[in-house]
């Protein structure tokens, strides 16, 4: 919000700074720093396993990674670059549609005569 709010005093220092950033390839010192802080998950506030540690970066940094990210996402994607077999963290292509597609090589599958075999993993941060 602030950004938003400084942009037009912002905007020039912060250009010249990502263009020297992505002409020598390094960051800002106060970039590459991160503030930890404990989050509370869920449960008793006085046990500290109830707390998942989250690193506050520099904005600034942010918006750049975001900036690089869009332009080599769209040239990826402009160059066919990604399989028609990802699915994940592309506009259009969800969990859903991942599972949709499974389920029609699957049932393509089972018509031709094929077995097949699935073992499902669950990924979850319980601990």
């Amino acid at each position: 919000m602030l950004l938003k709010e400084c942009a037009s005093a912002v905007a020039e220092p912060l250009s010249l700074i990502f263009v020297k950033s992505f002409d020598t390839g390094t960051l800002p010192e106060d970039w590459r720093k991160a503030h930890i802080v404990p989050i509370l998950k869920k449960g008793d506030r006085t046990d500290k396993a109830n707390y998942c540690p989250v690193s506050l970066t520099s904005v600034p940094c942010k918006l750049m990674e975001s900036m690089i990210k869009d332009k080599v996402m769209s040239f990826m994607q402009e160059n066919s670059v990604f399989s028609t077999a990802e699915h994940g963290f592309l506009p259009g292509r969800l969990f859903l549609t991942n599972l949709l597609k499974s389920l029609e090589n699957w049932t393509k599958a089972l018509d031709d005569g094929y077995g097949i075999d699935i073992i499902y993993i669950d990924y979850r941060n319980d601990i």
